[in-house]
């Protein structure tokens, strides 16, 4: 009977909290990210359950992280930056003091404000962030304050060029001034990625024309429209058809859009954005394609092309996880269902140099872990033997994850062979970083023999190939200016790199010559 009025009190109290909205409800259930606040970066392949919310104006570099709970401030568990092959560990803020010298180290920390994590860096030249293409790392080891942690790790995909699935609003709402619009490559109207599932049908302006607020050539002009404008399309009427075009309403330096969380379509009917409808001739439009691949979207601009007889062309560009891939065609001329898959399966093949990279930074370094003539510090060189177990296992899971994008990837049958070549490089690229960063914990005193070995041991298949990788490794080492050049590892790498192996980017280039006229 006890514990009967123990439950009930219990489903009670649950009850009242959710209907009275509560703070102090009790919290089951595990850890889990909601909400993820970042400057100046496009996402890529973001869980739709995950917020997402841009800033771009300001000078405080950093990246928040808020959870469903309050984190526990008394753990060591770190986060990692992976970006072109360096692995930048983010210790707990408690540990700056002790574990990092600024004037020394780049190093990145974080802090915890209740349910929120803050990354910023710390370093001689504080502020920060990585500035290219860079995946964090979040371990599902990271907990709350109640003990629960994350169910799986998380990983977010993060990039300077706004290149982003959804769109980030950089790519959307943009500045109408002159000089923002050079730097950023705005268009006169707001950009319309076209993705495989979208609902809406967009469309560019192939031959300058005037909006109307009616059919007709003597009704009322509503805006002028330029080429490669971007317009969705509402209604084909025969000669004319009644579109709907977005233009950019504030300037990049409003306060109103200084922090924005929504998606590409709530963007398109929010008031952040003019909507004008009207009527345009409809020889003077023409259909975005849609990819193949629900991972991708198109993309259009137009440019000049030629050296001396300037001609203009559309530039279809297909974006895929961090990687893109772009083909022109002469202005007025349709995209072909081929030009669209080898524009794919040619963004496809950068993903592994882009999100994988090899550990090319091991190639300039000393005992100490640093770069010749480079700020650049192995961190991970200090870890502790949980930290690199956390690293490690997070790292094969990154890797299974680019493997598993790649394999999910549709390709025109007559492109399987490139597929195949693709996962077999991404494969390579996952065992040789993974054997380089466990040399670099393991061998404190930084020997290229055993540099060699735990390569050779990676990536060999045969007995000769042994004997090879390793006196290629340990023979090409060169001392410089107190570094150590690993001329022989670039050697292995590049000479054992499937895809490099068989100049699969020949192939692809000698394709796009023959399927695009022009651009190349």
């Amino acid at each position: 009977m006890k514990k009967k009025l123990i439950i009930i009190a219990l489903l009670s109290i649950i009850l009242f909290s959710t209907m009275s909205g509560c703070l102090w409800a009790p919290t089951f259930g595990s850890l889990k990210i909601v909400k993820i606040e970042i400057p100046n970066y496009g996402l890529v392949d973001v869980p739709k359950d995950i917020g997402i919310s841009w800033y771009w104006h300001t000078y405080e570099d950093k990246i928040t992280i808020t959870f469903n709970k309050d984190i526990d401030t008394s753990q060591e568990t770190p986060l990692f930056f992976y970006e072109s092959g360096i692995v930048d560990t983010i210790l707990p803020e408690k540990q700056e003091k002790e574990r990092v010298k600024p004037e020394e180290d780049l190093c990145y920390i974080y802090h915890v404000d209740k349910n929120r994590i803050i990354i910023q860096r710390i370093s001689s030249d504080p502020g920060l962030l990585p500035s290219y293409d860079v995946t964090l790392f979040i371990p599902k080891e990271f907990r709350a304050q109640d003990g629960t942690s994350l169910q799986e790790d998380a990983f977010f995909f993060l990039n300077r060029y706004y290149v982003s699935l959804p769109p980030a609003p950089p790519q959307l709402v943009i500045a109408k001034d002159p000089d923002v619009r050079a730097e950023t490559g705005a268009m006169n109207t707001i950009m319309l990625p076209m993705t495989l599932n979208e609902k809406r049908t967009f469309a560019f302006i192939i031959k300058e024309t005037n909006l109307m607020s009616s059919p007709g050539i003597d009704e009322e002009k509503l805006k002028s429209l330029v080429i490669g404008d971007n317009v969705e399309i509402e209604k084909n009427t025969g000669n004319w058809t009644k579109v709907k075009v977005y233009y950019p309403k504030y300037s990049i330096h409003d306060k109103k859009i200084e922090s924005i969380s929504l998606s590409f379509e709530e963007i398109l009917d929010s008031d952040l954005v003019e909507k004008v409808i009207g009527y345009i001739p409809s020889e003077s439009l023409q259909i975005i394609p849609r990819p193949h691949n629900s991972s991708t979207y198109v993309t259009i601009s137009i440019c000049d092309i030629g050296m001396e007889e300037k001609e203009l062309a559309v530039a279809f560009t297909i974006h895929t996880f961090s990687a893109s891939s772009t083909g022109y065609v002469p202005l007025g001329e349709r995209i072909t269902e081929d030009q669209l898959w080898l524009l794919e399966i040619n963004a496809l093949a950068f993903v592994p140099t882009i999100s994988q990279h090899w550990a090319a930074a091991v190639g300039y370094s000393d005992k100490s872990g640093k770069r010749a003539g480079n700020i650049i510090t192995f961190f991970q060189l200090n870890w502790t033997e949980e930290e690199h177990m956390i690293f490690k296992r997070v790292f094969e899971e990154y890797n299974r994850k680019i493997l598993n994008f790649i394999d999910a990837y549709k390709v025109n049958t007559k492109y399987e062979r490139w597929k195949e070549i693709i996962h077999k490089e991404s494969e390579f690229m996952a065992k040789f970083n993974e054997a380089i960063f466990e040399w670099m914990y393991a061998d404190k005193e930084r020997k290229t023999e055993n540099l060699a070995k735990y390569v050779t041991e990676a990536i060999a298949t045969t007995e000769e190939e042994r004997r090879e990788i390793y006196e290629e490794i340990t023979t090409k080492a060169e001392h410089s200016n107190g570094a150590i050049v690993y001329e022989g590892l670039f050697n292995v790498f590049s000479s054992k790199n499937p895809f490099i192996k068989v100049d699969l980017g020949e192939e692809i280039r000698k394709e796009k010559n023959k399927l695009f006229k022009i651009g190349l």
